[in-house]
């Protein structure tokens, strides 16, 4: 928010003297920005949401970019989450692809496995998130700043867990519900989850 952006009349500004508040935003053309040399011309793109899952947010947001308008510079920097969320899912998230340590020939072969089965985890995981059933399928998301949230391929990853889960323990579940009477509505709501589930198959 210090930072020093040079403006088209050679002015001088913090960015914080900009002029955003919560709900507003702005798009600078050609500006540079520090004081320090070896820096071209950028446009400015700035943000300042209001709420952010559910939170009040405390400061705003800037882009350098060479996009020419506000609109697609946020979509291209919203991208960049879904890509970085991929290999998040490719690496430790999901298939351990960095431990394979295979030779360039197999290791080839193996990304195009992965990649099939992640393009089907990732498309089933988002219907279930279309459904509103994610939260009987993997552990509700903690509501606090910085928390992750689950992409589609954790969700469609966990189904097939969770519905082998219920198809191992029907007998348990069963005599819980007959000790725990009170906890039937929330039975008939996971029965009907589960077969809204089993329909995206």
């Amino acid at each position: 928010k210090s930072t020093n952006v040079k403006t088209k009349e050679g002015i001088y500004q913090e960015m914080r003297e900009l002029g955003l508040s919560p709900g507003t935003q702005l798009f600078l053309h050609d500006v540079n920005i520090t004081k320090e040399k070896g820096f071209g011309e950028f446009n400015l793109a700035g943000k300042w949401k209001k709420t952010y899952r559910g939170f009040q947010t405390k400061e705003p947001w800037y882009i350098l970019t060479n996009f020419e308008d506000l609109e697609t510079a946020i979509m291209a920097y919203q991208k960049r989450f879904d890509i970085e969320e991929m290999f998040r899912d490719f690496k430790s998230g999901g298939y351990s692809l960095e431990g394979s340590q295979l030779a360039p020939q197999y290791l080839s072969k193996l990304i195009i496995v992965i990649a099939i089965a992640y393009t089907s985890a990732t498309l089933q995981g988002k219907k279930i998130k279309d459904m509103g059933i994610q939260k009987y399928v993997t552990r509700p998301e903690k509501r606090y700043k910085g928390q992750r949230r689950h992409s589609s391929f954790y969700v469609g990853q966990h189904l097939y867990h969770w519905l082998q889960l219920h198809q191992m323990f029907p007998k348990n579940i069963e005599e819980l519900m007959q000790i725990s009477r009170y906890r039937l509505k929330d039975y008939i709501k996971g029965q009907r989850a589960i077969l809204l589930a089993l329909s995206t198959f």
